[in-house]
């Protein structure tokens, strides 16, 4: 209950109190709305800084796929993951996906299980990352354009889908780190 008006009554020398009672009555107290914390959701290569999101480092990415890229002002190509694309792209820097032939070999070692990737799962007995089975991606990552093993026609899938086909043997090729456009499709089966 609250109180509405006046919380101090006088008696004057009339005999009559002020303020007048008729102006002093409790009511119920109306509890100010529960207002929930906002869930500020930001994109895989940001993070939440106080009320917004900002621009991951490319150091802060977790796992994800890499591709080949090329800095158009160097004309170096390096492996980057999607993630990392994402991050410098988002503070201003731009780079081109190119062929895989265009960057370093790389030499696949096996990994231990500390160092899994999200297609990957532990096999605990050989201490070692193993493919994940098709529809087992428990963290997807972002969608991606891809063509799988020249397929005519380019795809949208998660990084963790296209993952699992690349750690099954198949040639996955990264055309956008974006979900397919239209044309994009069109342009693949031409």
């Amino acid at each position: 209950m609250q109180l509405v008006g006046s919380s101090l009554l006088l008696c004057e020398p009339s005999l009559k109190w002020s303020p007048d009672f008729a102006e002093i009555h409790c009511r119920e107290q109306v509890a100010p709305p529960v207002t929930h914390p906002t869930v500020i959701q930001c994109q895989p290569w940001e993070r939440v800084f106080e009320t917004r999101c900002v621009c991951k480092l490319p150091n802060e990415c977790s796992s994800s796929l890499d591709v080949c890229a090329t800095d158009p002002k160097t004309q170096r190509s390096m492996w980057l993951t999607i993630c990392k694309l994402h991050t410098l792209e988002c503070r201003g820097r731009q780079y081109l996906l190119v062929g895989e032939e265009n960057c370093r070999v790389r030499t696949l070692s096996e990994r231990s299980c500390e160092s899994c990737q999200l297609w990957e799962n532990c096999d605990e007995s050989t201490n070692t990352c193993i493919c994940r089975e098709t529809g087992q991606c428990s963290e997807t990552g972002t969608s991606i354009c891809v063509n799988v093993s020249g397929s005519p026609e380019a795809q949208t899938m998660t990084e963790c889908e296209a993952g699992i086909l690349r750690c099954n043997g198949d040639n996955v090729r990264v055309i956008s780190i974006r979900p397919c456009l239209t044309q994009q499709i069109s342009q693949i089966s031409q």
